[in-house]
């Protein structure tokens, strides 16, 4: 996903990792198709700087998201954005890998 910066987090008793949150960069003009995650069961996306779009399955693309403006999507959910500024924009991704303590 281009310029990521990210931390994982391990809940104790879940097995591999449950969370993974990354910084995401995009240029002017620059952005993701539209995708989705099979391997993670929640995934979260906030807009925290510049003038940012997402598309979530068939609605039609929110032009400009507020920034901190929090996006829900669960496992599966079509989903894509670009930077519609200027200037570079950037969000945050957090993505729950699962919720489910492993026996």
């Amino acid at each position: 996903l281009g310029d990521l910066q990210g931390a994982v987090v391990q809940a104790p008793g879940h097995g591999p990792p449950a969370l993974d949150a990354a910084r995401v960069e995009r240029a002017a003009d620059s952005g993701e198709g539209v995708h989705q995650h099979d391997d993670v069961e929640y995934h979260m996306w906030v807009p925290v700087e510049g003038q940012l779009e997402i598309t979530i399955g068939n609605a039609a693309p929110v032009r400009a998201a507020a920034l901190g403006q929090a996006f829900y999507m669960t496992r599966g959910t079509p989903h894509g954005f670009k930077n519609v500024g200027s200037t570079p924009a950037t969000a945050l991704e957090i993505f729950v890998k699962q919720t489910t303590p492993q026996k």
